[in-house]
């Protein structure tokens, strides 16, 4: 009996070793990780608006340029649909734009789809119109897709008075043949140095991107549709390999843009503020609605920030 009990000690013993083995090779894991919890800066609780992402633009704009430097550039490289965990996807990519550029500025927790129980929908035209314009649907007008902006001025209008050239790329129809429709026709009115570019596919809007980086435009916005498409054809979920997949494409059509950016000829000279970020997340294979999975969305900055309590105003 005695040595029944010592056998079946030392069975429970080695299963019980097993599993801090296998925990702590989890842990270390985690720890190498480049793109986990410790990776972000600010806590999961400190969740931002992605109406910030237009304030950090117009501070950087309107703050006086660093000594040695003698232009102001914006690239901002959305991935729409690119769900926070999606993150997962890219943590040891090669060739990656965002693990390019977090390590210098930050990683952040943000959100979409105005504030909890909001009638604003996480969905792309609200998404977009949000971090263009710093604000929500009572100020841009944009409760969901189909709708056109209010008259009020995105990060592009606001360049364009500073003397700045802009560019905005998609591959997405709803952007020129409603959203900004009225921006659109004012910029051509005026003859202001603001192109609108709707591209054939993702491949097109990064060549049209490059293209644009190499005609010297100063504020420079572009959107991959990788991640969308794929969670709407076949799921919103890091269990799906096409997501997976179109997480990593999405990176990566990035980091091209971001090399066309470094090899300009002036490029030391030039302050590029580069933000990386998406409209909203997915759930199964749809978005638009209030859960964690289609509001919890996130942004990489190259530069430093300092956020202070007006940014956090949600209502612009």
């Amino acid at each position: 009996m005695k040595k029944k009990m010592t056998n079946t000690f030392i069975a429970c013993a080695i299963v019980l070793i097993a599993f801090a083995a296998a925990f702590i090779t989890n842990a270390n894991a985690c720890s190498d990780c480049k793109v986990n919890a410790a990776a972000f800066t600010g806590n999961i609780e400190e969740r931002l608006p992605q109406t910030i992402i237009q304030k950090i633009v117009e501070d950087f704009i309107n703050n006086p340029l660093v000594t040695g430097k003698e232009r102001k550039k914006v690239l901002i490289l959305g991935y729409d649909g690119f769900r926070e965990d999606g993150l997962n996807n890219i943590s040891d990519l090669e060739n990656s734009a965002v693990l390019s550029i977090m390590d210098s500025g930050g990683l952040y927790h943000s959100f979409a789809g105005g504030l909890k129980d909001s009638p604003q929908a996480a969905s792309t035209s609200p998404g977009w119109g949000s971090i263009l314009t710093g604000g929500w649907h009572d100020y841009h007008g944009i409760v969901d897709n189909g709708l056109p902006k209010k008259d009020v001025p995105t990060i592009f209008e606001s360049a364009v008075q500073k003397g700045y050239s802009t560019t905005f790329i998609s591959s997405w129809g709803e952007h020129f043949n409603t959203v900004y429709t009225q921006d659109i026709l004012r910029a051509q009115l005026l003859n202001e140095p603001s192109q609108y570019i709707l591209a054939k596919n993702d491949e097109d809007s990064k060549n049209q991107t490059i293209e644009a980086i190499h005609q010297d435009f100063d504020i420079i916005m572009a959107i991959a549709e990788y991640t969308d498409n794929a969670g709407h054809s076949s799921g919103f979920s890091n269990d799906n390999p096409l997501y997976q997949e179109a997480c990593q494409k999405a990176d990566q059509w990035g980091k091209e843009i971001l090399n066309a950016v470094e090899s300009r000829e002036n490029y030391s000279k030039e302050d590029w503020l580069i933000i990386i970020t998406t409209d909203h997340g997915g759930l199964e294979q749809h978005h638009g609605g209030q859960s964690d999975e289609e509001r919890n969305t996130w942004f990489a900055v190259n530069q430093p920030i300092a956020i202070n309590e007006e940014w956090l105003n949600y209502h612009k």
